[in-house]
């Protein structure tokens, strides 16, 4: 292989890499320091089946550090069909405090267990919350 091509294969394989890590660095930037935190209805235990659960509520807090109004929330059962239980609200926007909420409908059956997944649309950030139907 002669200098002059590889030259150019090593300046083109150094651009490539160049921009390689310049995208991961993007995409770090862009997730850091943004949390999602739950606030309230974790662990909650329903005393029957198919009661209204208390509200699931979770803040998104944005890479400034301050609560992020605006925002699109997805909440989704993961375990559906096992749990018997369904979600009032699917998707929610953060309000002025950055939070949003949803409510529960309990499992269909005492002992049950409902898994909800809690995404913020547009990043990697996601929590679970479990919500219980007490046992007879």
């Amino acid at each position: 292989m002669s200098a002059k091509i590889l030259g150019i294969y090593l300046t083109l394989f150094g651009l490539l890499a160049g921009c390689m890590g310049a995208g991961n660095s993007e995409l770090e930037e862009a997730t850091f320091g943004m949390q999602l935190k739950v606030i309230k209805g974790n662990n909650q235990v329903l005393e029957d089946p198919g009661s209204l659960g208390g509200d699931i509520v979770v803040q998104f807090i944005g890479e400034d550090g301050s609560p992020s109004s605006g925002s699109r929330v997805t909440f989704s059962l993961q375990n559906e069909k096992e749990s018997g239980a369904q979600l009032l609200v699917k998707t929610a926007v953060t309000d002025g405090e950055g939070q949003a909420l949803t409510q529960i409908i309990g499992a269909d059956d005492f002992g049950k267990e409902a898994i909800v997944k809690i995404v913020v649309n547009g990043t990697q950030l996601s929590t679970v919350v479990k919500v219980a139907i007490r046992d007879k």
